[in-house]
């Protein structure tokens, strides 16, 4: 059936709009595209508090959600989470821990953390990134600070906060990906003195829906400042 939509969607671009195109969209599918990613890791064994904590005219709240009743009881004592993120819902349903950090009633930053495989699966798409959950490891992701309430520190002081929540919770490693072109989020992760463990490649092709990842680790962690002279700037 799949292959029947493809072939009907190629008849339709050669007929409207001609053989140049049709050969343009067939090569955009079948080109492969490679991505390629830092792996991070953090030893939660000791933690340094940000020196700026972020300040707001409003109150900042931070919440730790697992269940979609939490979810429920949140919204409905007035926190708009739904419109903000795509998807909440089945990440929770499937174990996945968010962080949401308010400003009165107002979402300005979140995140999500992963404690298990099952977790795991539902927040790396597509990067299956290896964790070590059997030895208190976890990946953490999505992080992301709305336009509005940028410009305070509130990104590192919510990193902080997710790790000081993990660590209670047992956990002594966390994992995190940056691809390697998004500049802005590499000199984020500079300032807070991140390592890098390895790198990561995953490769997709849209119309045969193939993707592959591949992990290469490093003999030894490096700082992500030192990996290329590009990022030094």
């Amino acid at each position: 059936m799949r292959h029947r939509s493809i072939f009907s969607k190629a008849i339709g671009i050669l007929v409207s709009e001609g053989w140049k195109e049709l050969l343009r969209s067939v090569f955009y599918y079948l080109k492969p595209t490679f991505i390629s990613l830092y792996i991070l890791k953090r030893d939660l064994t000791a933690l340094e508090e940000p020196s700026v904590i972020p300040e707001f005219p409003e109150e900042m709240k931070v919440y730790f959600i697992r269940t979609k009743q939490e979810l429920d009881s949140m919204i409905s004592d007035g926190y708009d989470i739904i419109s903000g993120i795509d998807g909440v819902i089945e990440l929770l349903n499937r174990g996945a821990i968010a962080q949401f950090v308010f400003v009165g009633h107002e979402l300005a930053h979140y995140g999500f953390l992963a404690m298990n495989q099952r977790a795991m699966d539902a927040i790396a798409q597509p990067y299956p990134c290896l964790v070590d959950f059997a030895n208190h490891e976890a990946y953490g992701c999505l992080a992301k600070t709305f336009d509005k309430f940028k410009g305070k520190g509130l990104m590192a002081y919510a990193g902080f906060l997710r790790f000081k929540y993990l660590k209670e919770n047992g956990i002594v490693s966390v994992k995190g990906l940056v691809e390697s072109k998004n500049l802005s989020a590499i000199r984020s992760h500079i300032k807070k003195d991140a390592k890098v463990y390895g790198k990561g490649l995953y490769i997709y092709i849209r119309i045969l829906r193939w993707k592959c990842w591949k992990e290469t680790l490093f003999p030894q962690p490096v700082f992500l400042r030192d990996l290329t002279s590009t990022l030094k700037r």
